[in-house]
Formats: structure tokens, C-alpha cells, sequence
């Protein structure tokens, strides 16, 4: 190990040392999920004995810790956001698709209910408040309003299932 690994991984054993307890305590105190909150430390952990050796240890580990570990925390919720919006994306798809196909159909349901796994991450927007409701889908599955990710899952839903 050179020397600027090591002092990247004391200075991150320092900061563990000196602030760990607060920093869990503080992002579990916005999120009120400790597990949620450790999780996230530890992420900025490894960011940190990844990027630090580079880039040089920052003036204030602990504050530069604490930003990465709250961005990883907003992004494990955006994703779990997404997911859900997705499946009830994909429910809707499902019964439009069961009232145009009728009710022969009934691999379709089953293929759209794990569609969600195959999914990319489409982070939510910025902006503060709502997220915006998925619009009707249209009945056929290469409809506009479903767009290409939703059509894609689809079709890998499809290949699995068969």
C-alpha cells in the first residue's frame, strides 16, 4: 500500500473513531431509519477509501462523509420510489392490457407483474413535492404513453416467462 492509501484509510479510521455514533445518529435522525442511515455511512466509507487516495483527504472528513452518506440516503428513497411507481405503472399496463386482450390472455398478467425487475433506475426529479402520477398507458404494449423502458421490460418479461 502506498502512502497515500494510508493515510486515506487512518484518516477515514480517525474520523470513525471520532464520529461515527453522531453521524449515524444525525442521518438516522432525518430518515428515522437507523439501518437506512448506517447503510449510507458505510457506502461513504468506501467512497471515501476509493476517492480519497486520489484526490487528497478533505479539510473536514466528516462533513465531506456526511454529504455522501445523505446523497446515498436520498438515493436508495428515490429508488425505492421509483419502484413503486413502476409497479403501479406496470398494474395499470396490466389491466388495460387484460380489457384488450380479453381474458384469454392470461400469461399477460403474470409477465407484466414481474416486468418491474428489468426496469433501469429512472431516478424521480429533483424538485421538491410530488412526484408526478404515472399517466394511463396506452392498451397496446409499443403504446406512446408506455414508453420504451416499460416496452422493454415487457418483452424481457416475456422471454423469461416463456
Amino acid at each position: 500500500m502506498d502512502d497515500r492509501s494510508e493515510i486515506a484509510r487512518a484518516a477515514a479510521e480517525a474520523a470513525a473513531r471520532r464520529s461515527y455514533g453522531k453521524l449515524v445518529a444525525w442521518l438516522a435522525a432525518r430518515t428515522r431509519d437507523v439501518a437506512g442511515a448506517e447503510d449510507a455511512l458505510a457506502d461513504a466509507f468506501a467512497a471515501a477509501l476509493e476517492r480519497w487516495p486520489r484526490t487528497g483527504v478533505p479539510a473536514q472528513p466528516e462533513a465531506w462523509l456526511l454529504s455522501v452518506a445523505r446523497r446515498r440516503d436520498v438515493d436508495a428513497v428515490r429508488r425505492r420510489l421509483t419502484g413503486e411507481a413502476a409497479r403501479d405503472h406496470l398494474q395499470l399496463i396490466a389491466e388495460e392490457m387484460g380489457s384488450y386482450f380479453g381474458s384469454g390472455s392470461a400469461g399477460v398478467g403474470s409477465a407484466l407483474s414481474s416486468a418491474g425487475r428489468f426496469l433501469p433506475p429512472n431516478p424521480l426529479p429533483r424538485s421538491r413535492g410530488t412526484p408526478p402520477r404515472p399517466t394511463a398507458p396506452s392498451p397496446l404494449p409499443g403504446g406512446t404513453s408506455c414508453g420504451t423502458s416499460v416496452s422493454a421490460a415487457l418483452i424481457m418479461a416475456a422471454m423469461v416467462s416463456s
